[in-house]
């Protein structure tokens, strides 16, 4: 089975000159900042039936797409127009929720999602894997990636600060089409039904980097992205 890592496009395009995000939470009273606080959700047990997520406003210049950027949101829990996120409901993703808000556009509304997962510790394969620390060479005084050994479970990884895939595996027999790991921040995969189908429909703001067994993650996701995308209009 091919997999892909699911993940916002780099393209320059869908974002106005200078700015980071496309779109803007709109906070209030009832919605204030500190609900957004969401990573404690990767590795809870079960979701919560509903969450307050707040509204969104297109940042002036920005292209509405179906997978848009903001500040509160990102791979783990990405803002998703609804006939993306139908698209991958169609599929086994994870055990997930989705929680309704909305993209203003002038006087226009256009249905979204924030979608959340609990993340995945069972599908790394951590015997054939290779994990690191990022410690300081006391000789030269550069920060180096070092190899933490015995590293069989995600409670290893924990207990010895192994937060660096140097060479990540995933096992044969992977239960979902789509699902969220951690080999160093929280990464989206999905296989090739899903890619298939989201090419299909065209959706708009993502993009689909190849993964592969032994993929290095001690490089950057964004320099990932950027050397995937190179030869298209960034």
């Amino acid at each position: 089975m091919n997999w892909y890592i699911l993940t916002k496009t780099a393209k320059g395009t869908i974002r106005p000159k200078g700015k980071i995000h496309q779109a803007q939470p709109l906070f209030s009273k009832e919605i204030p900042y500190t609900v957004t606080q969401w990573v404690k959700y990767l590795y809870s047990d079960t979701l919560p039936a509903s969450l307050p997520i707040p509204p969104f406003k297109r940042i002036r210049g920005a292209s509405v797409t179906d997978w848009m950027t903001s500040v509160i949101t990102n791979d783990a829990s990405p803002l998703i127009s609804q006939a993306l996120y139908n698209c991958l409901a169609s599929f086994k993703l994870a055990p997930h929720r989705a929680y309704d808000t909305h993209v203003l556009h002038g006087q226009e509304k256009h249905p979204f999602k924030v979608l959340f997962q609990r993340l995945q510790l069972d599908i790394i394969d951590y015997r054939r894997s290779t994990f690191c620390t990022y410690e300081k060479n006391p000789i030269s005084d550069q920060y180096e990636y070092k190899e933490a050994e015995n590293i069989l479970s995600h409670d290893d990884i924990t207990a010895r600060n192994a937060r660096f895939g140097k060479a990540i595996y995933l096992k044969e027999d992977v239960p979902y089409d789509g699902f969220l790991i951690r080999p160093k921040g929280v990464i989206f995969l999905v296989n090739e039904r899903i890619k298939n189908a989201i090419e299909q429909e065209r959706f708009t703001g993502l993009f689909l980097i190849p993964f592969s067994q032994g993929e290095d993650f001690t490089e950057d996701l964004h320099s990932k992205l950027l050397r995937a995308e190179m030869g298209t209009n960034l």
